[in-house]
């Protein structure tokens, strides 16, 4: 007997077209209750929410395109959606060229001063 979990997850490769929106898999479906009954998801990523539209199993309009200006998304990055119950999902951005969470521009401009500070103590 196979035990679903808790608080599955999907991911997503961002592919060309994506500020039109994004497709939840047919296999994740199962783990949606009644999904074709919500005209709405909730995006969360830290402390921010968007309210996007669900047209089929597709995520789009709404504030899909403010979720993707706010994410600074671009082909290459990988979204990962934790489901949270109803149609809510954590969403968590990751860059592959470099395997891990993607850093924001404002921490990699830290990460650089220190790394030019590191530079002039050698």
């Amino acid at each position: 007997m196979e035990i679903p979990p808790k608080k599955p997850h999907f991911f997503k490769p961002i592919l060309p077209g994506f500020k039109n929106g994004l497709k939840i898999p047919l296999g994740f479906l199962k783990y949606l209750k009644r999904h074709d009954q919500h005209e709405h998801a909730i995006l969360t990523t830290d402390d921010k929410k968007w309210l996007v539209k669900v047209n089929g199993r597709r995520l789009e309009e709404g504030s899909w395109i403010e979720f993707v200006e706010e994410l600074n998304l671009k082909v290459g990055d990988v979204l990962v959606f934790k489901h949270e119950g109803d149609m809510e999902f954590d969403v968590f951005k990751f860059d592959l060229s470099h395997h891990c969470d993607k850093e924001y521009a404002m921490y990699q401009e830290e990460d650089e001063d220190e790394d030019e500070e590191d530079e002039d103590k050698l």
